[in-house]
């Protein structure tokens, strides 16, 4: 997230989010309400209702991050939605109960979107002081990053298996008492 955040935009953003990740759970389960549609139906009509969603979702995350909204949050704001999208969903067009086990599990769901949303953890990975990730980077890919250009690639550098027991001393055979 950036500095500044244009919360206008952002509360739009969530908005369309919101309504994204419901039209998104419809295409996902509303099919299950239709017994007599056939497979290719039921796959074609998902996919009708979820072309419709990414109407709403892709304007949603460019205004959002626009807004100064990071990718993380508008993915925790859409999982916020998806889950109160689903419940409701599932009480009142599949008419399930709402069983504890739901609850708890979406409960631990939320913290997780909670601590995306807004910390408090807000340094980066590897970013305190002697810590390293281990990444192996081309003298290409330092030219390009210093000129302010992505990588060509990033590679984590490979690991040799360990090398096999040294058989010498023991001429291969179990030594006495060591089983």
């Amino acid at each position: 997230m950036t500095d500044h955040v244009d919360w206008p935009r952002a509360a739009l953003a969530a908005l369309l989010l919101c309504a994204s990740c419901s039209v998104m759970v419809c295409a996902w389960y509303l099919h299950l309400r239709a017994h007599s549609w056939g497979m290719p139906k039921a796959i074609l009509i998902s996919w009708a209702i979820a072309a419709f969603e990414y109407c709403l979702q892709v304007p949603g995350n460019r205004i959002g991050a626009s807004a100064g909204l990071s990718a993380a949050q508008l993915r925790g704001l859409a999982e916020l939605a998806v889950l109160v999208s689903f419940l409701v969903f599932q009480i009142k067009v599949l008419q399930q109960p709402l069983l504890w086990n739901h609850v708890v599990g979406f409960v631990v769901v939320l913290l997780g979107v909670l601590i995306v949303l807004g910390g408090p953890f807000t340094s980066e990975v590897g970013a305190a002081e002697g810590v390293a990730l281990p990444v192996r980077v081309s003298a290409k890919d330092l030219q390009r990053t210093s000129k302010g250009l992505p990588p060509v690639r990033w590679e984590l550098p490979s690991v040799s298996p360990p090398p096999p027991p040294s058989a010498s001393g023991t001429g291969g055979a179990v030594a006495a008492g060591s089983h």
